[in-house]
């Protein structure tokens, strides 16, 4: 029995699946938009110099929730990767905008911090100890 039971409306993978959807959007919308629009929310939002950490927070936020939801491993770890480098490969055709390797590396991070959590609250989930408490 996985550790994650579907057993009330509002449960916790149901709620995963809200919040991968939302970060998935988010991720693709914010890696499309040019660069003039992207400069203009930062300021707006004052964001400062963001990226590298949205890179690295966000992919591995996307791994986690994906894991909880579709519960393939490998499938969502190489997804991950796959929309990382997705994203840097479309930006470099987007006006204002540079794919770097930097940003590719980080997202590969965040990938590999995604699923080392999820694999950390599975080994937590095991010890008897319920994830609702």
């Amino acid at each position: 029995m996985f550790f994650l039971p579907d057993s009330s409306f509002f449960s916790f993978r149901r709620v995963a699946i809200f919040f991968l959807c939302f970060i998935f959007i988010f991720f693709v919308i914010a890696g499309f938009l040019p660069g003039d629009a992207r400069d203009f929310i930062k300021s707006k939002l004052s964001l400062g110099d963001v990226d590298g950490t949205a890179h690295f927070l966000v992919s591995g936020a996307i791994v986690f929730l994906g894991l909880i939801v579709f519960r393939r491993c490998a499938l969502v770890l190489v997804f991950g990767v796959f929309l990382g480098g997705l994203v840097e490969l479309v930006q470099f055709w987007v006006p204002g905008r540079s794919s770097t390797w930097v940003d590719f590396f980080l997202d590969v991070a965040g990938v590999a911090l995604g699923g080392t959590m999820y694999l950390l609250l599975r080994l937590w989930s095991r010890t008897g100890q319920s994830v609702t408490r």
